[in-house]
């Protein structure tokens, strides 16, 4: 049965408010700033230091793709869990060592032209945040899972939980002198308190409704090394493109508070980029649609179409706030920007329009990269984006282009430059078809052919999903050699372990079945007690 527009959207809903709800909860942080003293250094301060902790945190966002993509079973999710502990753990480790470090002093106070004092509040605002990037990697981890299994619900309430804890501590702290006397505080509780929040949902939900359902794996422990290959060969491209991305904040905040009377300028990134996100910022979450329905979808029509209208829905949506009256709207009543301040976010909010074009296409082939096994070409797209912008930045003040608009135009021309090497990596590289890597057994090498069918039973619980049948053909003779596989997991999220039968002739004539084990590219005799 096809898949249809109102599943996907139901899909797709907890993700698009998990990366909206994070812009949103940011922008409500800025306007909390702006009734505070000195809102001009302190957003300036803040956008500083946040940008270089998004760095990081970036990366750890990508853990929601592990828990909804490599998670089925217990040993898979602990594997999982200890690489996400190890990955927050060196990255942790990075921002504070170079936040307390000369590399931190060098970087805000010998390329940037902001006052020492507010060189200084960014440097401590980045040690202080840097906790934080534990409470994302863990959060969204979970929220993977309990997305596989079906309980958005939960995961959107996790989220709007987030955003309603900062809003109230944002709001709670404006008139408490401790914070009007050291403004960068703000940021930090609301930050802190809206992470924590959605973590305790999070879990709750995890171990109340999901830990339950995941049983042991059918593999031996010597296959734990092929799991943790395939985990590291899955996350990796995904955590290096997406630190590609937050990488261009940093960057692009470094090259305009180089400038003269940097202030302003960076004050007005650090409103404008959280604001414009909230409308586009979510398609980058469209790269799970592919994986999750390819089953229903072979050939991905139905979500080519679904990405198509979503990408169609932000442009427009972006186009009609930011490059109309609707636009001083926004600055001026909604979000109370100081009127110093509204002159720098102009051109650049009515450029942002322009990024839905380039993103919605760029995540829908990242999904069909991850549905393919193909992950390692979207890096090819990183490379690209960050030679685009460095060289962007260095070219529009030739063109007399300076300020928040130097950043925002060189940021939407590394967007084109990242899907042109996107396209040129994945879609030249990826089959229209649903052909797989071809396992080998004792020397045998299997061809592989799916074919779509209503329902196969799990392994893992014994509920009948909707799934794949796998043949598995031998080079040898017809009636010898196909294999018939059940899934351990639903295709809609890429199964990774099957059950495999073979029918075998002994020597008396009779037929017997021999069973193994498939895991990725790996297949083994299947355990005594699956024998039978």
């Amino acid at each position: 049965m096809a898949v249809t527009m109102r599943e996907m959207l139901k899909f797709f809903l907890p993700l698009f408010l998990s990366v909206m709800v994070t812009y949103l909860a940011e922008q409500v942080i800025n306007d909390g700033i702006d009734n505070l003293p000195d809102a001009e250094a302190t957003l300036a301060s803040f956008g500083l230091s946040y940008s270089f902790v998004r760095l990081a945190a970036k990366p750890l966002e990508q853990t929601k793709q592990l828990g909804l993509s490599m998670v089925y079973d217990v040993p898979s999710r602990r594997l999982a869990e200890l690489f996400t502990l190890i990955c927050t753990g060196v990255l942790l480790a990075f921002l504070l060592v170079f936040s307390i470090s000369p590399a931190s002093t060098w970087v805000f106070n010998s390329l940037t032209t902001l006052p020492p004092a507010i060189a200084e509040t960014a440097k401590w605002a980045m040690f202080v945040l840097s906790f934080r990037i534990i409470l994302t990697s863990v959060s969204e981890f979970y929220s993977g899972i309990l997305l596989k299994h079906k309980h958005t619900k939960l995961v959107s309430f996790a989220n709007t939980s987030e955003f309603i804890t900062t809003i109230a501590f944002s709001l709670a702290a404006i008139p408490v002198p401790f914070i009007r006397a050291n403004p960068i505080l703000l940021p930090i509780v609301a930050t802190y308190a809206g992470g924590i929040s959605k973590l305790v949902v999070v879990l709750y939900g995890f171990y109340r409704f999901t830990a339950t359902r995941l049983t042991g794996g059918l593999l031996s422990s010597a296959n734990n090394v092929s799991r943790k290959r395939s985990i590291l060969s899955f996350f990796w491209p995904l955590a290096l493109t997406a630190a590609g991305q937050a990488l261009a904040r940093p960057v692009i905040n470094i090259f305009v508070a180089s400038e003269t009377g940097s202030e302003e300028a960076l004050a007005a990134l650090t409103i404008v980029f959280p604001l414009a996100s909230i409308f586009y910022g979510w398609l980058n979450e469209l790269k799970s649609v592919p994986p999750m329905f390819k089953a229903a979808d072979p050939q991905l029509n139905r979500v080519k179409h679904f990405c198509l209208y979503t990408t169609l829905a932000s442009a427009l949506t972006c186009f009609v706030l930011f490059t109309t009256p609707l636009r001083d709207v926004l600055l001026t009543s909604v979000l109370t920007v100081p009127p110093i301040l509204i002159p720098h976010c102009v051109w650049p909010l009515s450029m942002y329009f322009l990024i839905p074009l380039a993103l919605g296409p760029r995540a829908y082939l990242q999904g069909k990269a991850i549905v393919y096994k193909k992950v390692k070409l979207t890096s090819w797209g990183l490379i690209g984006r960050t030679i685009g912008l460095v060289l962007a930045m260095f070219l529009l003040p030739l063109m007399g282009v300076y300020g928040a608009t130097r950043g925002t135009a060189a940021f939407v021309f590394s967007y084109y430059i990242d899907l042109a090497c996107t396209v040129a990596a994945v879609q030249l590289s990826t089959p229209s078809g649903s052909r797989v890597s071809e396992p080998v057994v004792n020397g045998d090498l299997l061809q592989q052919t799916t074919f779509p069918v209503l329902a196969v039973s799990s392994l893992s619980n014994g509920m009948p999903r909707n799934g794949e049948l796998e043949i598995q053909v031998l080079d040898n003779e017809r009636d010898e050699r196909e294999y018939m596989s059940t899934s351990s997991e639903t295709a809609e999220t890429g199964q990774q372990e099957s059950l495999l039968t073979k029918p075998q002739r002994s020597a008396d004539g009779h037929v017997h079945v021999k069973k193994y084990v498939r895991f990725n590219d790996t297949v083994e005799e299947a355990p005594d007690s699956l024998q039978g």
